[in-house]
């Protein structure tokens, strides 16, 4: 299999390409997990051209990035395949719902926050993802880890509580359904350590979703 990634800008690209698991087909990269890639390269201006030997059936992820995110232009990616069996490629869709809301906050050197949330529905299936890495900045800068839970604002039940913590490059992904309309839910947003900066928030969801208020 012959990968050619171009760009018409000068910018330097790089692919990765890693297994992927039945259940994760057709859905954003969550965890860049070292363990599930086959190849690694280096970042090329330009023209990353790459012939990768020795592939079993089965399902992959080609990762396609450049070395910094505010990189703009046109990018063509080309696969030619001499396998027996047939190549379908299929791209990941990039929004996290059928709604879609952004918000954002200063951490002033706390290391937690707690944003409200409302849904208009309920049973609504809602994906959070927490990024607080600036755009433009590269894969190695630091980013603090951080973690997120939902709970009932009515008697404090939690909905989803996360212990573990994650500084993943893609940004931090939270699942989880609203069981009431019309109810306040607290989503507790926390980082490992104290510090300055802003976390952006995108919100995902089946049905509409509010933030109502922050603290």
């Amino acid at each position: 299999m012959l990968i050619i990634l171009k760009s018409a800008t000068n910018a330097y690209i790089n692919f990765h390409l890693l297994h992927c698991d039945e259940a994760q087909v057709g859905k954003s990269l969550r965890n860049f997990d070292k363990s599930k890639i086959l190849f690694d390269f280096k970042y090329e201006n330009q023209l990353q051209v790459q012939k990768v030997k020795h592939i079993e059936p089965g399902n992959y992820r080609l990762v396609i990035s450049a070395f910094t995110p505010d990189d703009k232009g046109d990018f063509e990616l080309l696969v030619y395949n001499s396998g027996i069996q047939a190549l379908h490629l299929e791209k990941t869709p990039g929004a996290l719902g059928t709604f879609m809301q952004k918000s954002q906050f200063e951490w002033n050197f706390s290391n937690r926050r707690k944003l409200f949330v409302c849904a208009e529905r309920s049973q609504t299936e809602v994906t959070f993802r927490f990024c607080c890495n600036n755009e433009g900045t590269s894969p190695s800068a630091y980013r603090p880890a951080l973690r997120a839970s939902v709970f009932d604002s009515s008697n404090g039940e939690g909905v989803v509580v996360t212990n573990q913590w994650n500084d993943c490059i893609y940004g931090v992904y939270l699942d989880c359904t609203l069981p009431k309309a019309a109810n306040d839910y607290i989503l507790l947003v926390e980082r490992f350590e104290t510090g300055s900066g802003v976390c952006r928030v995108t919100v995902g969801s089946s049905g509409r979703v509010k933030i109502t208020g922050e603290e």
